[in-house]
């Protein structure tokens, strides 16, 4: 009886703190119900600043939410989070690490030095020179839109 009682109580705790750590590592995470899209939402978001091409790095190399297959999002991935009945930021609900910053975007004009972003103060769209510093709010997954 012990023993059975014993084995129980494992599976139990097995699966208790498999829930426990499945909520903690969502906790930095965005999942758009809309998109389909699961969005960086932890400091870094916030406060990282990147050249361009150092933003492609960070994303490749980011581990979050037990994920790593993130990668800098294209501006209409970006455009679907914009909020234009909100500034300062004009970021969609539901994000707790938000600045009305310029986020990169994974394109770029071509012949150029110069990156696309989203700017969330207003939810603008814009080149800028891929060698400034912008934040990056790295993407996963493929968008329903």
């Amino acid at each position: 009886m012990k023993k059975k009682l014993f084995i129980v109580f494992i599976i139990a705790l097995i699966l208790v703190s498999g829930s426990v750590w499945m909520y903690l590592s969502t906790l930095d995470v965005f999942r758009d119900s809309q998109t389909g899209l699961v969005w960086q939402d932890n400091e870094d978001a916030k406060n990282k600043r990147l050249e361009w091409k150092e933003s492609k790095k960070y994303c490749q190399n980011l581990s979050l939410a037990l994920k790593e297959d993130w990668r800098v999002p294209t501006v209409k991935e970006l455009q679907t989070i914009v909020d234009l009945k909100k500034i300062n930021p004009a970021i969609r609900d539901g994000f707790k690490n938000v600045i009305p910053g310029k986020y990169w975007a994974s394109e770029y004009a071509k012949g150029t030095n110069l990156g696309y972003l989203v700017y969330f103060q207003h939810g603008d769209t814009g080149k800028h020179p891929k060698t400034a510093k912008l934040s990056i709010r790295c993407v996963r997954g493929e968008g329903n839109f």
